[in-house]
């Protein structure tokens, strides 16, 4: 038995310095963040999803029409009219009339530009989304299952997946997403944080809407340690068709999802879904999610064996 638990601890340790050498990486890579407040925070993040890379208008709208017919009226005017005072003042007025439609078809082009170029990064993004999962959702969390605060930060596993259908409590307007050379970013997001204390084993879920920072739909449910019977993995079918195939005939739904699915004595269950991998999310919020199995089940070893998991 001896030997049994200290091959569950260094098991436990080898886990914990793979983690912290993450972090740390992680941490080397987070980009310098701007000195901004929150309100500024908020609008950045929506100006992210809703700004696009300004495509050069075309030259056949209907500003820049009156804009070849004023210049070219004026040109007119000017060669091959006698030079005098009037003609000079038409030619002039019809150049000013081409000028100002100029400006009119070019101007929103620069706009969207500026707009574009004012747009946190990519990495900005990923580290404020982490964040805001760690400094917002997670306090909330605590506070909701009255977890101590002696309870480390270590033994708060957060797993979140991205939302991109039609969803009862989150406007259509406020779910989307943004593409980053690879991964993409979105707007919504379920968040599940699984906590270890002492005796019980808790797991805390909402739905969050990123852009308004608006936390809705919060369920909790907790097990004590000595009830959990099993941890196993399982696939589990979502029914949701996301918005690139919703309109599609016979468009496809997500189809099967990794969960985690945790028994208790009674029959009970608590179910984590890992991932969704047709979203196809950044990195920076499934950094935890390989390890997640390993830990609950050295948990469960380890209380098994008569020990407390710190």
């Amino acid at each position: 038995m001896a030997e049994e638990k200290e091959a569950l601890n260094q098991e436990a340790n080898q886990i914990s310095d793979q983690t912290d050498t993450q972090e740390q990486q992680e941490e080397q890579k987070q980009p310098e963040e701007p000195q901004v407040d929150e309100a500024t925070k908020r609008k950045l993040i929506k100006n992210f999803f809703h700004y696009n890379e300004a495509l050069f208008p075309s030259l056949w709208e209907f500003d820049i029409l009156v804009t070849y017919i004023s210049v070219a009226l004026g040109l007119f005017i000017v060669f091959y009219f006698n030079p005098s005072v009037p003609t000079y003042l038409i030619a002039a007025i019809a150049l000013a009339i081409g000028f100002y439609f100029a400006l009119r078809w070019i101007e929103p082009y620069y706009k969207k530009r500026r707009e574009y170029s004012m747009r946190p990064t990519a990495d900005l993004m990923q580290y404020w989304l982490v964040d805001d999962i760690k400094n917002i959702v997670k306090p909330t969390a605590r506070d909701l299952l009255s977890i101590p605060s002696t309870v480390p930060d270590e033994n708060y596993i957060i797993i979140p997946y991205a939302i991109y259908w039609e969803h009862p409590s989150i406007p259509e307007e406020a779910i989307l997403r943004a593409d980053v050379g690879g991964p993409f970013i979105y707007s919504a997001y379920h968040i599940q944080i699984l906590v270890v204390a002492e005796s019980f084993l808790s797991l805390y879920s909402c739905d969050y809407n990123w852009v308004e920072n608006e936390i809705l739909n919060q369920q909790t449910q907790e097990f004590f340690f000595e009830d959990i019977s099993s941890i196993n993995t399982d696939t589990e079918v979502l029914d949701y068709k996301i918005f690139d195939q919703r309109d599609k005939e016979e468009a496809p739904t997500i189809g099967r999802v990794p969960v985690i699915i945790i028994h208790n004595k009674g029959n009970e269950e608590m179910k984590v879904i890992v991932d969704i991998p047709v979203l196809n999310v950044t990195p920076k919020i499934r950094q935890n999610t390989i390890r997640i199995m390993q830990v609950l089940r050295i948990l469960l070893r380890n209380r098994r064996a008569g020990e407390v998991f710190e």
